[in-house]
């Protein structure tokens, strides 16, 4: 169970995340990250985990291909800081991994109140209600 002084600050992590432009490579708040380094920074600036190499997804992903940079990442040394959680068990902080064609490639982190925040090209980094 998370205290809600860790949600606090989890919370403002994201938000001072927010209107950062989507792009690739290395993530600056204000100029530009990608969905997965949004995740990694937002849980990094809070004090949930410390700072990891993670990879980014390639915006030409096929969507006919069988496996994501990104689940390739969390099958193997991400799994060392993310397990699956069964979705009756969700809290804020976890991180949810969306499918589009037949594999994982966006990442959003669970906020309070069903919100969460995720970055996507044309909106950037962003706080929804869901997604």
């Amino acid at each position: 169970m998370r205290t809600p002084e860790q949600i606090d600050r989890l919370v403002a992590a994201a938000r001072a995340w927010e209107g950062t432009p989507f792009g690739m490579g290395p993530a600056i708040r204000g100029r530009g990250v990608c969905c997965g380094m949004l995740i990694h920074e937002i849980l990094v600036d809070a004090g949930w985990m410390p700072r990891i190499e993670c990879p980014t997804a390639s915006p030409s992903w096929a969507r006919s291909s069988n496996h994501s940079v990104m689940e390739t990442w969390f099958d193997g040394e991400g799994a060392r800081w993310f397990q699956p959680v069964p979705v009756t068990e969700l809290e804020p902080g976890d991180v949810l991994g969306c499918r589009l064609g037949r594999c994982l490639h966006h990442l959003a982190l669970l906020l309070p109140d069903g919100q969460v925040a995720h970055a996507v090209d044309g909106s950037g980094a962003c706080i929804v209600p869901s997604i």
